[in-house]
């Protein structure tokens, strides 16, 4: 009797202290076996990922994927719908599978799937709903006022009717990682990523409490100083007058359209997570992450995939102190382990998805290094195909990734950016970025055989010299015959040229000269028609030089 009292005491603290440090977290559905429908169910698997407090909840690597979920009231995911809207759904656990944890950031995520047989044509909700989040600041406050007791609520509405394409379908896919950390008196852009395996539209709006569902507990609403972009799913967050060490809470919807004209959604999925105030870095150089895997990734079930993720140094004699991740399940990574001599870190990944995660799955990483500087969130998302499928990510149409242990020299980030708004230092980084070697192939090309068709040239008119003399001496002597020819016109036109500015210039020293200067008044009566006779004789010269040099030229072509 006394173990049976000490084990309820230890299952009331644990809830107790988990519950004040939930930071967030995302559900989502879909059916399986969409395209062989036979009966009036289908099995629809649930995923439920939560992101936790670590002190909280101890985790490390040696308890991923072996330590067992805890089922205890209240920590269930529920139907809140009325029981004849919920098609047969029965309540499910959100005690998931522990799948990372980091002492330095103090964080812990979670990872669960279910899947139960729901009745086609189901239209409901479920949502799991506790107390309490961590000491948040209220979402609509100018000044400090903590929220010590905020309850959660975060839910998901599944609409199992069969679409104009025959199928059921499927919900999107978000990831975060919480908290986002962003420093104080900044402008600062959170890309949500996003994914759907219809390739439907996407939208995010803010959550909102309503009949049919409850969103998002005691923080509903915008927080002050902030925007959605929300076809994008991009949050702008202005931090200016905040406080250092303040925590607000952002939840939002991800919503998915079968047009971009169309304002009917067909199913609603959560994204929570925390943004923390952070100081402004002693060091603008946060640590560099990339991926060596490409935008989207297809692999089929049962297939070992593996991946590294890349961290290079960001502030001078730092070093990587950890990888924090939101991973999809059964996902496992090593510990960093630095490259040689460089500043360059590795951490590698290992994963064999199972057939409950057909569909799309989005990988979340962010660096830390030891100063407590945290690198921009990355994100790549993966496609999981059953074992007969092609290897087709959403919206693709050609094959174009392997089901093994391959990667190609592209990388993709989803991050942050943030730009200071007071005398704070400025730091700014991009998002979807992708590299390749196509520039330097290009300009290894154009710098060797720019070279060689140069070289090509001269051997071909060396040749033809060496075997047609005759044209070549007849070329030359064109070519030399223009030239002096040109040359001797353009002297012509010199000479042409200055005698009509001289005769310029002597113009401009009379017209319109009403009081002639007394060196004027002292020429000769007889001057005019001197100059007139001396014009005559320098024009009669010119043209018996050009006769001449005609005739001479006229000759040597004919010589020639």
């Amino acid at each position: 009797m006394f173990s049976l009292r000490i084990s309820f005491l230890v299952i009331f603290i644990f809830h107790f202290v988990e519950s004040r440090h939930f930071l967030g977290g995302t559900i989502s559905w879909k059916v399986l076996n969409n395209e062989n429908r036979t009966n009036s169910s289908v099995p629809v698997t649930f995923t439920q990922s939560y992101q936790w407090k670590e002190s909280a909840t101890y985790c490390n690597q040696s308890l991923i994927f072996v330590y067992p979920p805890v089922s205890a009231n209240p920590d269930i995911l529920q139907c809140v719908s009325p029981t004849s809207l919920c098609g047969g759904y029965t309540t499910l656990s959100t005690q998931g599978y522990c799948m990372d944890s980091s002492l330095i950031s103090d964080t812990r995520s979670s990872y669960i799937l279910h899947t139960e047989n729901i009745t086609v044509g189901s239209k409901f909700c479920v949502a799991f709903q506790n107390i309490n989040w961590m000491v948040l600041q209220g979402p609509s406050c100018t000044t400090s006022c903590p929220l010590s007791s905020a309850g959660w609520s975060i839910g998901s509405c599944i609409d199992l009717t069969i679409r104009p394409n025959g199928f059921i379908n499927t919900s999107p896919v978000a990831n975060m990682i919480s908290p986002a950390k962003v420093p104080v008196n900044s402008m600062t852009n959170i890309k949500i990523p996003v994914l759907d395996a219809d390739n439907d539209i996407l939208r995010c709006r803010w959550a909102k409490k309503s009949s049919a569902l409850d969103e998002c507990g005691d923080v509903c609403g915008k927080i002050l100083g902030s925007q959605l972009d929300r076809d994008n799913c991009v949050l702008s967050f202005n931090s200016t007058g905040k406080t250092v060490g303040d925590f607000y809470a952002v939840t939002l919807m991800v919503e998915d359209f079968a047009n971009a004209t169309s304002n009917t959604s067909l199913s609603s999925v959560p994204i929570q997570f925390l943004i923390e105030i952070v100081a402004p870095p002693l060091c603008v150089s946060k640590p560099m992450i990339s991926l060596n895997i490409s935008q989207c990734v297809a692999i089929q079930v049962g297939m070992r995939y593996n991946f590294t993720v890349i961290i290079d140094q960001g502030c001078p004699n730092t070093s990587v102190a950890d990888l924090i991740t939101a991973s999809p399940l059964y996902m496992s990574k090593s510990s960093p382990v630095q490259i040689g001599s460089n500043n360059r870190w590795s951490v590698s990944h290992t994963w064999i998805p199972t057939a409950e995660q057909i569909g799309s799955q989005v990988y979340c990483a962010m660096a830390i290094d030891s100063i407590n500087m945290t690198s921009d969130q990355l994100c790549a998302a993966f496609t999981v195909v059953d074992t007969n499928q092609n290897l087709l990510c959403p919206g693709e149409t050609t094959t174009s990734t392997s089901t093994s242990s391959s990667s190609s020299s592209s990388s993709t980030s989803t991050s942050t950016s943030t730009s200071s708004s007071s005398s704070t230092s400025t730091a700014t980084s991009t998002t979807s970025i992708t590299s390749t070697d196509d520039s330097r192939l290009l300009l290894l090309g154009l710098g060797l055989g720019i070279p060689v068709l140069a070289l090509l040239l001269g051997l071909i008119v060396y040749c033809c010299c060496c075997c047609c003399p005759e044209q070549c001496n007849l070329l030359r002597g064109r070519c030399r015959r223009r030239f002096r020819n040109r040359t001797e016109d353009i002297q012509n036109e010199m000479f042409i040229d200055q005698r009509n500015e001289n005769s310029s210039d002597y113009r401009s020293l009379y017209i319109n000269d009403r009081n002639p200067s007394p060196v004027a008044s002292e020429l000769p009566s007889d001057y005019s028609s001197h100059r007139n006779a001396n014009t005559s004789i320098l024009v009669e010269a010119y043209r018996t030089q050009t006769n001449q040099r005609t005739i001479h030229n006229m000759t040597k072509h004919d010589t020639m």
